[in-house]
């Protein structure tokens, strides 16, 4: 990636690196395709964020999150719960403050790279600032990433554990 120059050729290759990661052909474990997918996916985000086309940041994630093929599955659907929720609130901190969190980087490194942290983080609402995005849309879009964020599985108590930053960050 680093030997390209423009976004869009840096781009292409993350859409290379996601359909790979994607394929049958991906031999890695399910914890690590988790990692690469989301680490690539925010990669390509970060990109469009720095070159100063945020809308098109949001574009890519929310077309990751909420893609439909043939069958419909979003290309979210190859992370694990914890790595879909930290997607979903990067999108979500993306459309309201206008960034992803800073934190996931090596702070020494001013350009997208590795991701180096995925705790769970909460946003940084605040009464001083209003909210920019119309409300109800950021509760649908909390209500859908809880919605795809809970497993099928009836261990509700995993499902509250690995939602539960979103809820905080609902709150």
């Amino acid at each position: 990636l680093s030997l390209e120059d423009t976004v869009e050729a840096k781009d292409n290759i993350c859409c290379q690196i996601l359909e790979f990661l994607t394929s049958p052909e991906y031999a890695g474990e399910a914890e690590s395709r988790s990692h690469y997918v989301l680490e690539t996916l925010l990669y390509r985000t970060q990109l469009w964020v720095v070159s100063g086309r945020r809308s098109r940041a949001l574009l890519v994630l929310q077309d990751s999150l909420k893609q439909t093929k043939d069958p419909p599955t979003p290309l979210t659907s190859d992370l694990a719960p914890s790595d879909r929720v930290m997607c979903w609130l990067c999108f979500i901190n993306l459309l309201e403050f206008h960034t992803l969190p800073s934190h996931l980087w090596d702070p020494a490194n001013s350009n997208p790279g590795k991701i180096v942290c995925k705790e769970p983080f909460l946003m940084q609402w605040s009464e001083k600032r209003s909210v920019t995005t119309p409300r109800e849309s950021l509760l649908s879009h909390f209500q859908d990433a809880l919605r795809s964020c809970t497993s099928k599985s009836p261990a509700a108590q995993e499902n509250t554990q690995v939602c539960l930053p979103l809820y905080r960050n609902l709150v």
